[in-house]
């Protein structure tokens, strides 16, 4: 199977082109981090020499199993499947296909309306499911609409569960509208992710949306 080693060493070439992007495991980032995590995930197969790549865009609230990858497509060589990482032209045709398509998408998609534009997107072509009614929610609050994080929240007595295990006042925060609290919550959820995820360095403190005048 292709070793992490071997991965970074194929992608050096693109990574020396573009200086938003880094190698954080098998993890291709693109840089800055916000509040979401944006890059391509390069996965090893059984078959030696070949890799398995998807994108991934995910929000970092809560922090979670760095494992867990949101949102996001496999890219395979066409008429191929899997990508041969010691054949230059495959390598190429990889390259070319993130530069060309890839990438520019990733980097456009900033904020967490982009995310929930591209989640609807996910629902409307694919049945994709990635736990979004607890997504929205997540970002419903994120962005001050406490009324439509409650009418989701307050059905879900599992969630309240789960909220009051990782962060026990989030959901009293919550019922009080305590904008403070619920953004400090959100900011240590993001930096523990962040920690997970070893993109420290990379990643650059913002404000939620809640935070800023008139949210």
């Amino acid at each position: 199977m292709t070793t992490g080693a071997q991965i970074r060493k194929m992608v050096k070439p693109l990574l020396e082109r573009h200086d938003d992007l880094a190698m954080v495991g098998r993890f291709m980032v693109v840089k800055p981090i916000h509040h979401l995590r944006r890059g391509v995930y390069i996965d090893y197969c059984r078959t030696p020499r070949m890799f398995d790549p998807r994108t991934v865009v995910d929000i970092l609230i809560p922090a979670k199993d760095p494992g867990s990858l949101g949102l996001g497509d496999f890219l395979t060589d066409p008429g191929i499947g899997y990508w041969d990482s010691t054949n230059p032209d495959a390598v190429e045709r990889f390259f070319s296909l993130l530069e060309k398509k890839i990438l520019p998408k990733l980097r456009s998609t900033t904020t967490f309306d982009q995310y929930q534009e591209l989640a609807a997107y996910y629902r409307a072509t694919a049945g994709y499911y990635d736990r979004q009614r607890f997504v929205e929610m997540l970002i419903a609050t994120a962005k001050g609409d406490f009324e439509l994080a409650l009418s989701i929240l307050e059905p879900q007595q599992d969630k309240q569960r789960y909220l009051t295990t990782i962060a026990p006042s989030f959901y009293p925060a919550l019922l009080a509208r305590d904008r403070i609290e619920i953004a400090k919550v959100l900011h240590e959820w993001e930096a523990l992710a962040v920690q997970k995820c070893k993109l420290e360095k990379f990643w650059e403190p913002t404000p939620f949306p809640l935070e800023l005048e008139g949210a």
